[in-house]
């Protein structure tokens, strides 16, 4: 019989949960994490698939557990996911945060390790790679962790356009999570759904607005699945305001100025960071997504140094901030710049990007002043604001391939 547990219930219990499993009262059956960006998508996707798990296949002495990558004083950041989650009766409080004293133990204990927002186990989450049992995600299978086959490994290309104007499958990772719940028909997915006013559906719905710009198809963001997968509005009938309002709400949340005015550089490139790898695993590239622009980003004192910290620490074979801005009528902003402490590196890596023979046509104008003129950087607009991460985490992987050669 499934568990008549609400999200919000099974949420205030995850610290209690912890300790149960730490003690060994409480069997984990498995841990859900997102990708190391712990974006509104990463964060959603591993609380809901684990609580679909814990409702739908565990005893009364198992639980599954969602363990967000980012440190817990980054968490108030993610405006936009708070406000959505408190929606739903959560508090991001209350959930496992990667700096955590019992991250390792969770790891360690879980039977198995579920992957969600990413398909290969990226450095937050390859402490439990060898238990990686499933994968939920939409970017480019890398073809890691081949023991998850079948209805397990559900991975569809993110909406990205390219130049053969091919559309991928689908724009948000919830779009998927969405299916898993539909598909729970022996359980009743739809009730779960609906379950405590539709809390769950709200968290998903927000989360399917944000990653494809309201359910923008001009911008080249929401797919059939997408916008399918959005029905689900009928599961919490009058709780929201309208999709346009309610997205106007998140997008306030999340780019809130109160919130980024006061950040130093090093707390802003931690928001929302990836490591890209070459295919032979010798390059590494890091990649923080940012909510101000690159004139807020270089107005804060000691940027450079930050960037310098960072890349040495990681081992980056460079380093790209991807600024990206909502204005109040809708059209969006995009910037990128280029860092690195070797000289010469910049101007390869931006030429490559510059390149309209590349698979992205990113549009970059002529290069940005930047104050004190350092050597080693360099920053554009992107006037093809459709390119995400999503695009630049390849074209940087293709970089750092022809790198390798």
């Amino acid at each position: 019989m499934v568990s008549t547990l609400t999200l919000s219930e099974y949420s205030k219990q995850i610290k209690a949960h912890v300790l149960a499993v730490q003690d060994g009262t409480l069997h984990l059956k498995s841990v859900v994490v997102g990708n190391q960006a712990s974006d509104m998508d990463s964060i959603c996707c591993a609380l809901t698939l684990a609580y679909l798990r814990t409702v739908t296949q565990c005893a009364d002495n198992e639980v599954c557990l969602p363990l967000v990558a980012c440190n817990r004083e980054d968490s108030t950041m993610r405006g936009e996911t708070v406000f959505a989650l408190k929606q739903a009766g959560v508090e991001m409080a209350d959930l496992v945060f990667g700096d955590d004293a019992c991250v390792s133990m969770l790891f360690d204990k879980a039977v198995a390790v579920g992957l969600c927002d990413h398909c290969k186990a990226d450095d937050f989450s390859q402490q439990g790679a060898p238990k990686i049992d499933c994968i939920v995600d939409h970017h480019k299978d890398q073809d890691a962790h081949p023991q998850v086959q079948g209805i397990l490994r559900k991975i569809a290309e993110g909406y990205i356009p390219q130049k053969d104007t091919k559309k991928q499958l689908i724009g948000s990772c919830t779009s998927a999570v969405v299916e898993n719940y539909l598909g729970h028909h022996a359980h009743n997915g739809v009730e779960l759904l609906s379950r405590d006013n539709g809390a769950v559906a709200i968290v998903l719905y927000s989360v399917i607005l944000i990653d494809t710009g309201n359910l923008s198809v001009d911008m080249n963001k929401a797919t059939n699945r997408d916008i399918a997968a959005c029905g689900i509005t009928r599961y919490f009938a009058g709780g929201l305001p309208s999709q346009d309002v309610w997205y106007q709400q998140l997008i306030k949340a999340k780019t809130d100025i109160h919130l980024w005015r006061p950040m130093s550089g090093e707390k802003i490139l931690r928001y929302d960071f990836k490591v890209f790898t070459s295919t032979d695993g010798t390059l590494r590239v890091g990649i923080s997504s940012i909510l101000c622009t690159i004139d807020d980003f270089v107005a804060k004192p000691g940027w450079q140094e930050v960037l310098s910290n960072k890349t040495k620490a990681g081992k980056f074979h460079f380093y790209i901030v991807l600024c990206y801005l909502i204005a109040d009528d809708g059209s969006v902003k995009r910037q990128q710049l280029f860092f690195s402490d070797v000289k010469g590196r910049v101007k390869a890596a931006s030429d490559f990007f510059r390149d309209t023979q590349q698979v992205f046509d990113y549009k970059l104008t002529a290069p940005l002043d930047i104050p004190g003129q350092p050597v080693e950087v360099i920053a554009f607009n992107q006037l093809n604001v459709g390119l995400s991460r999503k695009a630049v985490g390849p074209t940087s992987i293709d970089f750092l391939n022809s790198e390798c050669q």
